[in-house]
């Protein structure tokens, strides 16, 4: 039915082996890259909880600046207070300082 010539042969050879150079690469690829990614998820998770931990004390939005008595002012605190946390993005949580 039909004719096969040699260039198609070739052709046909040649698209073989360059299947078996590619795809064992590619499988290898595909079986590390989740390993990579579950290491780096657990890199995060270390830094996350020893960050975390170490500012267990301090406001981090506002309400729980509210509940130390505390008040948000943009950028940074006026002279009679001190920064004792944060509220929000270029907000410092303020507590007046004791004299």
């Amino acid at each position: 039915m039909f004719a096969h010539n040699s260039t198609d042969l070739q052709s046909t050879r040649n698209l073989r082996m360059l299947c078996n150079a590619i795809v064992p690469r590619v499988l290898a690829t595909l079986y590390v890259v989740p390993i990579i990614i579950k290491g780096l998820e657990s890199v995060f998770i270390i830094i996350s909880v020893a960050k975390g931990s170490a500012q267990d004390d301090e406001p981090q939005n506002p309400r729980q600046c509210f509940k130390t008595n505390g008040i948000c002012f943009p950028l940074g605190c006026p002279n009679n207070s001190k920064k004792i946390g944060r509220c929000i993005h270029n907000y410092s949580c303020c507590q007046r300082r004791e004299e």
